[in-house]
């Protein structure tokens, strides 16, 4: 093909015929060009296939976690949940009732005690966030979605650090102390030497004192709390998962 176009050149330039010959010139280098667009079109729509595909799996991913995460999060809200009477009904006890017995109490404060342990798992959103594949969604909505997840989480983990610091070296520190440690409340001196051990009655006054009173009201306000960012963040998953679905 080259050849021929050589001699085509060659024959214009050798009869004189500039005019038909710079006609020629312009007509190939048209050519020229139009190859090259060619080449570049065909490279871009490549490329935007190769993209698509990488969002295509990403959205399933991301889709995935999201899922895994609210399944998790739907489990721990409704056990949290189903607890929440007790802890109301374990102060209205302690306030009104006199006849209730110590391991009565003791069961009803064992459940909230135990805190309400969570950990958000994003690895697909933080991968793709690493390298610079978020930048393949044009929606915003999801961007939007996955950032309300996270400021909720740190809400959450700030709550949850509270309450962890408050039971290792705070206000629970002291009441579990003074008890006999976490046994001391929970299993009503199962397993505690009989020199340290409550009677009933002085388990029940021990509850009602000013200060072990208030860090148990504030343990159930921390828990409340906590479980309030749980609800928000699986509120935002599933908007999240929705706005994935449109894409």
């Amino acid at each position: 093909m080259i050849k021929f176009f050589r001699r085509i050149r060659q024959q214009l330039l050798s009869e004189n015929k500039f005019s038909r010959y710079l006609l020629y010139a312009i007509g190939e280098i048209a050519l020229v060009m139009i190859g090259i667009l060619l080449a570049l079109q065909v490279n871009n729509w490549n490329e935007e296939k190769k993209l698509n595909q990488v969002k295509a799996q990403l959205i399933t991913n991301m889709k995935l976690e999201l899922e895994i995460a609210k399944s998790d999060l739907e489990s721990l809200i409704t056990i949290v949940h189903a607890g929440q009477p007790e802890q109301a009904l374990f102060f209205k006890h302690l306030n009104d009732d006199t006849s209730i017995s110590a391991d009565s109490l003791s069961h009803m404060l064992k459940d909230f005690l135990n805190g309400i342990p969570y950990s958000l798992q994003l690895p697909y959103y933080e991968e793709a966030k690493a390298s610079g594949k978020l930048s393949l969604f044009k929606n915003k909505e999801v961007l939007k979605g996955y950032s309300k997840i996270i400021n909720l989480n740190i809400g959450y983990t700030l709550h949850r650090n509270m309450s962890t610091e408050d039971y290792l070296i705070g206000s629970m520190w002291e009441v579990r102390k003074n008890a006999g440690g976490y046994d001391g409340l929970t299993d009503r001196n199962a397993i505690l030497p009989k020199n340290i051990r409550l009677s009933d009655l002085e388990y029940k006054n021990y509850l009602r004192q000013r200060e072990v009173y208030s860090a148990l009201k504030n343990l159930q306000l921390i828990n409340e709390f906590l479980l309030s960012y749980l609800r928000r963040m699986n509120e935002a998953i599933t908007e999240t998962l929705g706005a994935l679905e449109k894409l």
